[in-house]
């Protein structure tokens, strides 16, 4: 029981951390369009309307935009796919389908866990790759238990193994150069 609380205050850590930088990306911006004269949007999903042109032939007007960027917009994903790691755990290799990009693993301050991750990609769009995600873990005897669909397309999943009570935490974003494709990061904490 002691391990299963450590692991939910660990992602519930990561969870306020990646609040935290959203947040401070959010002031960071506004701070930024107060000083300047021109509006300066972040990266964000905008909306959008296309009407006919009229006779000033004016730009579409914008409905609204979202002031946070996606989950995964500022983390390097490299293209070139790798093999796994030799000791690398069952729970992180995935089927074919994935592209191993990078593998990293370490101790968490203050000892709390060993963090072990894995940055894939996924030639579909996040929702489909949701689907491939949960149905990898679900044949390794994990558990689903949180999903959440973020305003920008991306997608956070909490995992739990009942067995052992080791927990992790998978995001799923667009690749912001191929929208058709998906980049993951898929942590588990021990």
């Amino acid at each position: 029981m002691l391990r299963r609380n450590q692991i939910i205050y660990v992602v519930g850590f990561i969870a306020v951390l990646i609040g935290a930088v959203c947040l401070v990306y959010f002031l960071k911006q506004k701070s930024n369009s107060l000083k300047s004269e021109t509006s300066q949007v972040p990266p964000s999903v905008t909306a959008t309307v296309d009407e006919a042109p009229n006779a000033d032939d004016s730009e579409a007007e914008t409905l609204f935009t979202t002031p946070f960027p996606p989950p995964l917009a500022d983390i390097a994903f490299p293209t070139e796919t790798i093999e796994y790691p030799s000791q690398w755990p069952p729970e992180l290799r995935f089927s074919e389908e994935f592209s191993l990009v990078e593998a990293v693993s370490g101790e968490l301050p203050e000892n709390i866990a060993t963090g072990t991750s894995s940055k894939l990609r996924f030639d579909d769009i996040p929702q489909k790759t949701q689907e491939a995600i949960e149905s990898h873990f679900r044949q390794q005897g994990w558990e689903l238990v949180e999903s959440t669909q973020l305003d920008t397309g991306g997608i956070v999943i909490l995992v739990e193994d009942p067995d052992n009570g080791q927990g992790g935490i998978i995001v799923i974003d667009n690749d912001p150069n191929n929208l058709e494709t998906s980049i993951v990061l898929v942590t588990i904490f021990r």
